[in-house]
């Protein structure tokens, strides 16, 4: 009978020990995931943020020279008009 108390005290500390175990494993696991999955998404948005600043200049500069050649455009179609009456 002593014998039976002692291995139902053992199976029960490494059952009760094994889920909160498994409990305190589980939290661990999930708060570390939050931690890497808030670090990637500061990463996208760096990411992005980079993209748009250096997407904006190319923009900015396409624009500036579609003016220029416009502009050169009307030049030349001035000069051809004048060189044609």
């Amino acid at each position: 009978m002593i014998a039976l108390e002692h291995v139902v005290t053992i199976l029960s500390s490494l059952i009760g020990g094994g889920l909160l175990g498994i409990l305190f494993e589980r939290r661990k696991r999930r708060a570390e995931t939050e931690a890497i999955e808030a670090d990637v998404i500061e990463k996208i948005q760096s990411s992005y943020g980079h993209f748009v600043e250096d997407y904006n200049k190319r923009y900015e500069e396409l624009v500036k020279e579609n003016e220029f050649l416009r502009k050169k455009i009307k030049e030349l179609e001035e000069r051809l008009n004048a060189l044609t009456k």
